[in-house]
This record gives C-alpha cells, sequence and structure tokens, in this order.
C-alpha cells in the first residue's frame, strides 16, 4: 500500500498496487531522484532537503501537514515536485484513508511523538473496524486508536484483514530500503514504538523481508543516484535529502560505484 497521485495534482490516496519500476529488481538508480523539473520548478533533490528541513523544524506535538506548512515559499515548490516519494524520503507518509479528511494530500509528521497511531500500515476490515494488530482493544495502547471488530464478523474476514496488515507491512519495508533508508526508521510507520525499534527487524522477518539483501541493494541504488546528483549538486544538499551526511555521499559513490566523488566535484565546479 502506498500513495499514487502526485502531490501537485491533488490528494495522495494510499492503494494495493506493483511496488512500481523504481523498485524493480533491476532498476539501477533512483529515477525519482534525477528527473529534471519543468521551468520554473524544484529539483526533486533541492525539494526533499528542503522538506526534510522543514519537518525537523516542526514541533513534535503537530501530527500531521502539508507540504506548504514545511516549505519557506508557501508551498509553490510543489509545481516541480517529481515525485510524492521525495517527501517519503524525508520519512513522512501519507495520512491513512482511515484518518484522512478534507481533499487535499497530508503527511504524518514522523517527529510527531505518537506518529505510530497514524501508521499506514493500517487495514479496514470488511466489518468496518479499522485494524493495525491482532488483539482486540486493551491489549495494546495503539489499539486504542483503532476500532474493534464487529461481534459477528467473521474468522475469514478478520484473517484477510490480518494479512492485508502483513502485505502493507511488507511493502513499506521493501520500499524503503531500496529507497536506502534503514528499517529502523521505519518504527514508527510500521506502528511500533520508537524505544522498540529492533521490533521493526522482527516485523521484516514475520512479513518475509530480507533486510540484509534490500539494504545492500538500497544502498547501491543510492549511491549509483548519488553520482549523477554530484555533477549538478553538492554532497551535503544531496546528503540532506537521503538523511545522510555529505561524507557518506561521497563515500558510497566510490565504493559502490566506478565514479570518482572528487572528479565529480571537480566537473561541477568547473561548470558552475
Amino acid at each position: 500500500m502506498y500513495p499514487t497521485r502526485n502531490v501537485a495534482s491533488g490528494r495522495v490516496v494510499a492503494s494495493d498496487v506493483p511496488l512500481g519500476e523504481d523498485f524493480a529488481s533491476d532498476a539501477p538508480f533512483h529515477n525519482f531522484m534525477v528527473t529534471r523539473p519543468s521551468a520554473g520548478g524544484t529539483h526533486p533533490i533541492e525539494l526533499a532537503a528542503n522538506v526534510r528541513d522543514g519537518i525537523e523544524t516542526m514541533p513534535e506535538s503537530k501530527a500531521m501537514f502539508r507540504l506548504r506548512d514545511v516549505l519557506d515559499d508557501g508551498g509553490r515548490a510543489t509545481a516541480g515536485l517529481a515525485d510524492y516519494r521525495v517527501v517519503e524520503l524525508a520519512g513522512a507518509w501519507p495520512v491513512p484513508d482511515a484518518f484522512a479528511t478534507g481533499n487535499d494530500t497530508r503527511w504524518v509528521n514522523p517527529t510527531y511523538t505518537h506518529a505510530r497511531y497514524y501508521s499506514d500500515a493500517v487495514a479496514r476490515c470488511a466489518c468496518g473496524a479499522v485494524r493495525l494488530h491482532k488483539h482486540d482493544a486493551g491489549e495494546s495502547p495503539l489499539d486504542d486508536h483503532m476500532t474493534r471488530h464487529a461481534d459477528d464478523c467473521p474468522v475469514d474476514a478478520r484473517l484477510r484483514t490480518r494479512a492485508r496488515i502483513h502485505a502493507n507491512r511488507r511493502c513499506i519495508l521493501t520500499r524503503m530500503l531500496l529507497c536506502g533508508q534503514s528499517a529502523s526508521a521505519q518504527s514508527a510507520r510500521l506502528g511500533v514504538r520508537p524505544d522498540e525499534g529492533s521490533r521493526a527487524t522482527t516485523e521484516s522477518h514475520r512479513v518475509c523481508v530480507d533486510i540484509t539483501t534490500l539494504r545492500e541493494r538500497g544502498r547501491e541504488r543510492r549511491a549509483r543516484t548519488c553520482a549523477r546528483l554530484l555533477a549538478t549538486h553538492d554532497p551535503d544538499t544531496i546528503g540532506r535529502a537521503y538523511g545522510i551526511s555529505g561524507h557518506t555521499v561521497r563515500t558510497s559513490v566510490n565504493n559502490y560505484t566506478a565514479a570518482n566523488a572528487k572528479a565529480l566535484y571537480e566537473y561541477r565546479r568547473d561548470n558552475e
């Protein structure tokens, strides 16, 4: 489950759809990060860095936000938003349909103290219950935010709901690992408390996600993407977008690609 509409064109909604070409097993790099913006638009790498900066300055008491809340230009930079994944890269995710109000796109603030309450791994049962965990209300603090299954809800419907939750978590972990992000950083999005980060790893085994393989594949794609971006952007800006240091950007390019970070810097300097 992940959002399928361009943020600039209207509200993002969650849908059960394939992972997309950027997450195919043979995708060489993060295409959505190197796509050039339309005239007057903001480059995805700059937008991702700006969104991350804006999120980090938001109070932990703010649960949701719109892009215009975190962009200095009042949201006009969304005209250059090539893909909603640049916002995901900053750690945010679209407010699940079960908790959404209005027609515009709202995102969950990952620094919000109770961000896990708005996990987009949730699933709605045929009986109408909104579920994230196996047990009924009272057995988990999170379940107070969910709703009970109807008394006459059949077992097969409950099992389908649980299977959907597992599938959603598998999709979230797969997508973000392939984006070069860590599994532990997805704790809140998976519905796990931040102080239980190790449970994200446990959850990955439960939903059959090979963290080691996907993490390495994600790092390789991130490095190849960084190599392309270094010809036009400085390593610190690229690092801000990915949530890593400029040093890590340079090191990963040198370790995972045939490119040389210093040579790319000199090329960018000579062509500015």
